[in-house]
């Protein structure tokens, strides 16, 4: 019996620390890509009392960096949440990390993924899983067909009270495992 618990999402103090200092300092709501990898490790555990082997599998998302972009850069999407490959690809992506998702950060209150949103997302995903596919023959390290392909979105809203003495930030992860948010 294999039982699969939900997603989790490894984020170091520094990076969300630095991510809520790019926030706080933010004059517009800004966008970015999720860079990092995916882990997933199976656990075995054998029950005593039956001898029943009960596997689990967690898989861990583990966010290295953000890359974020520019107001003055092309948006890697079109209105209708299109992947536009050309630009993102001409995007300044460390070679060493993989694009794992979508953050956004709006200075709104509401904590909601637009239809755009979820188009972007799921779009993203479709062309990273193709991009996976066509590096999958030539690279012995790229992931099995097997594995779970999970692409994130990340939402970060903030809120500050009347003399913006204090501020509130809210983030939420969601994963676009199975065309779903």
């Amino acid at each position: 019996m294999v039982t699969t618990p939900s997603l989790r999402i490894q984020l170091n103090g520094v990076l969300l620390s630095t991510l809520l200092f790019e926030c706080a300092n933010a004059r517009i709501d800004f966008e970015g890509l999720i860079l990092g990898t995916i882990v997933s490790k199976t656990r075995s555990v054998i029950d005593d009392a039956s001898d029943a082997r009960v596997k689990t599998v967690y898989t861990t998302v583990v966010v290295q960096g953000v890359y974020k972009i520019e107001p003055t850069l092309p948006k890697f999407y079109g209105h209708s949440g299109s992947i536009n490959e050309q630009v993102l690809e001409q995007y300044n992506i460390p070679s060493n990390l993989s694009i794992l998702g979508y953050l956004k950060y709006r200075r709104t209150e509401t904590h909601e993924l637009s239809l755009r949103d979820k188009a972007v997302a799921l779009n993203l995903k479709m062309y990273l899983e193709k991009k996976r596919a066509s590096l999958q023959p030539s690279n012995p390290f790229a992931p099995s067909d097997d594995q779970l392909f999970i692409v994130i979105f990340a939402l970060f809203t903030a809120k500050t009270n009347e003399n913006r003495s204090t501020h509130d930030y809210d983030y939420t992860f969601w994963s676009i495992e199975d065309g779903t948010a």
